[in-house]
């Protein structure tokens, strides 16, 4: 970053903000209330994790942890919006399941994400 914005901006930065990681409770609770929160009000899906299975959702969050990654809202936004846009890409997808992201073409193209962007 620092070759981006130069040394200057680096030492104006005085503080660093982490997250903690999220305990899998927290990490469905997170996403369920993003979900609702970007959700068409005309769709009253009964699923609060619609798109997406639960079960594919704690896929995720298992395959995080085993990879290293933190399990912190910038990782899981990118993780998941690099998941939607893949199943979206595929026009016979209606909800996605836990077989569509652990597939090995497309597990391995979601969770390279995670080691692209920063993970702290």
């Amino acid at each position: 970053m620092i070759r981006y914005f130069g040394e200057a901006i680096f030492y104006r930065i005085n503080r660093i903000i982490r997250a903690e990681p999220l305990t899998k409770e927290d990490y469905l609770e997170y996403i369920g209330g993003l979900l609702e929160a970007y959700r068409e009000p005309k769709t009253q899906k009964k699923d609060l994790f619609f798109p997406f299975e639960k079960s594919a959702l704690e896929f995720v969050f298992e395959e995080m942890q085993k990879r290293g990654a933190s399990v912190v809202p910038r990782n899981i936004n990118n993780v998941l919006s690099h998941i939607l846009e893949l199943a979206f890409a595929k026009e016979d997808i209606k909800v996605i399941k836990k077989q569509f992201i652990e597939s090995k073409d497309v597990s391995d193209k979601i969770f390279q994400v995670l080691f692209t962007v920063r993970t702290e």
